[in-house]
């Protein structure tokens, strides 16, 4: 038995030879590693059939042996373990099929589903996110939905609003960034559509709800969210009229509702940026006769100093129906710049009987009252300011300086410690509190509160001329006068910079540069004795280094 089982497994080797010659040289050498052969990889062909040949390797290396069905038998115990295998593979469709043939059914029955489904898989190619862009506004429009089942599939409201959109961007030069969200999802409350626009980095998002009575023209209700917060303006809202054709869309029957969204958030944005000449090109775009626009016009005209363009904005603002404390706060300041103390005074009294609850207008009567000495009505007021508003960083600074003023040092030093714990970022804060420290002889806090004011409000001159007395008290004249430099830059018209700039120069024994300074701060104001008196000092300086002295004998803290 041994012996034919081994003629059954082998082959002879002329055999096993005629079989290997058949085979490339490549299946040759996947044999010779197969068998776990060396030294065959440099080998040709003649001399890889001659070292397979050698080896006697089994049929089983070379040949498969045939399976029962390539054989034509199939045996019983195959047809059982097939039924078997069929009976599992069977089973298992079964329990996933069910559960998915419901899902289909489902969206199939409710398209909307599948269609968010669809577009949280495959996003559409144009519903990238926007790109963080200095100065563009960013506009993202989602579909329009039917308010009743029509036949209707393409309305094209989405592309009018796109249109109107780029035409009053470049009308107006807004540099507005407009896309199309080419998906089918349209939001079915604004938190929703808010979500979209800040998903997709957007400003401002647009979409709304249409109808067409199966065969009347489209109309549609146009809605809008703000992604983020914009003072004087709704985060949300819809068309002034409740429906609006496609015709009346690109006319620019928008303006009103989104067109005044829009213009409005520019403006609103360049008044925070400090940009108020852009924020007033951005408000007087819109339609006059609108109270809202005269007083942020008025509020711009303010910041740049033009009071009296500013009262009359207001007054048209007023005279409009606007009959809110804020504007009669916002005109008594610039009745206030204007001189005009006692309509300023009015203004502030009219505001607080509108809203007894306006914080602001109590601080800003406080502040009539310091400037007119009226100290105890300003204090009074600061309390009641802080009584609504215990984070009122503004008014704590605001009474320190009362404080200050009446030498209340305690009093003063606590509410600008006060005002700086709610607002730490205050420049103003720190500005007053070095102050203090400067009164107090404390030179190292006072520099330290001067530099942080510096940091924070870069373009306030008082605290570079503070910390300059500072620094030239303390003998540190050439950093002194970097200061006084600054100062000068920043406003030429800043007398007592010259001034102290001057003194800095004498200290130096440079009498010649003092006097330059000096009648500077002469040519500014002719009426400031101080400067003549320090010129007189130079002059005399000057006679003294030509007499052969050049000690300097005088040592002032400086001007403030």
């Amino acid at each position: 038995m041994m012996a034919d089982d081994q003629e059954k497994t082998a082959h002879p080797k002329e055999v096993l030879k005629q079989e290997l010659e058949l085979k490339l040289a490549e299946e040759l050498r996947a044999l010779c590693r197969n068998y776990g052969l060396k030294n065959y990889s440099r080998l040709r062909k003649a001399e890889l059939v001659q070292l397979l040949v050698e080896n006697e390797l089994p049929v089983s290396m070379f040949k498969e042996v045939p399976s029962e069905r390539e054989e034509g038998v199939i045996t019983d115990a195959a047809r059982i373990n097939r039924r078997e295998r069929l009976g599992w593979i069977g089973s298992w469709a079964s329990i996933i099929g069910i559960p998915l043939t419901i899902i289909g059914l489902f969206l199939t029955l409710y398209p909307p589903t599948r269609e968010r489904i669809f577009e949280k898989i495959f996003p559409p190619s144009d519903s990238q996110s926007f790109q963080a862009i200095e100065g563009v506004y960013k506009i993202l429009i989602l579909p329009f939905a039917p308010l009743q089942n029509c036949t209707t599939e393409n309305t094209y409201f989405e592309e009018a609003v796109r249109s109107r959109l780029l035409q009053l961007s470049e009308d107006g030069g807004l540099g507005l960034q407009v896309k199309l969200y080419k998906g089918t999802h349209c939001p079915a409350t604004y938190e929703e559509g808010w979500e979209m626009g800040k998903k997709f980095n957007a400003d401002l998002v647009v979409w709304g709800d249409y109808t067409d009575f199966c065969g009347v023209e489209l109309e549609a209700c146009v809605k809008y969210a703000l992604v983020e917060h914009v003072h004087g303006v709704e985060d949300r809202g819809q068309s002034a009229r409740e429906l609006l054709q496609i015709s009346e869309i690109k006319q620019g029957k928008l303006q009103g509702d989104i067109d005044y969204v829009v213009y409005w958030a520019l403006g609103c944005r360049a008044q925070d940026r400090g940009n108020h000449l852009l924020a007033i090109a951005h408000f007087e775009a819109l339609q006059p006769g609108n109270a809202a626009r005269e007083e942020a016009l008025g509020n711009s005209y303010f910041c740049l100093d033009e009071y009296d363009e500013a009262l009359d904005h207001y007054d048209q603002a007023i005279e409009l129906g606007q009959e809110e404390s804020g504007a009669y706060s916002n005109r008594a300041l610039a009745y206030q710049r204007l001189g005009k103390l006692d309509q300023a005074e009015a203004d502030l009294h009219h505001a607080i009987e509108l809203d007894p609850e306006n914080e602001s207008a109590y601080n800003n009567r406080g502040l009539l009252y310091s400037e007119c000495d009226k100290e105890n009505l300003a204090l009074a007021d600061f309390d009641q300011a802080i009584k609504l508003d215990p984070e009122f960083s503004g008014a704590f600074i605001n009474r320190g300086n009362v404080f200050f003023g009446q030498k209340n040092l305690q009093r003063a030093i606590a509410d600008f410690n006060d005002a700086i714990k709610i607002d730490p970022k205050s420049g103003m804060a720190f500005y007053n509190r070095g102050r203090y420290y400067q009164d107090m002889g404390n030179d190292r806090m006072a520099i330290s509160d001067y530099s942080k004011a510096i940091k924070l409000l870069p373009d306030w001159v008082a605290s570079y001329n503070n910390r300059g007395n500072v620094l030239k008290k303390s003998g540190l004249i050439e950093q002194a006068i970097e200061d006084y430099d600054k100062v000068v830059s920043l406003d030429p018209e800043f007398l007592l910079a010259y001034l102290n700039r001057g003194m800095s120069y004498i200290i130096l024994g440079n009498p010649d540069s003092a006097v330059t300074n000096f009648n500077m701060a002469i040519k500014i104001d002719p009426k400031f004795s101080d400067t003549f008196l320090w010129r007189a000092r130079a002059y005399k300086l000057l006679e003294l280094i030509r007499k052969g002295f050049s000690n300097c004998f005088f040592c002032e803290k400086g001007t403030e």
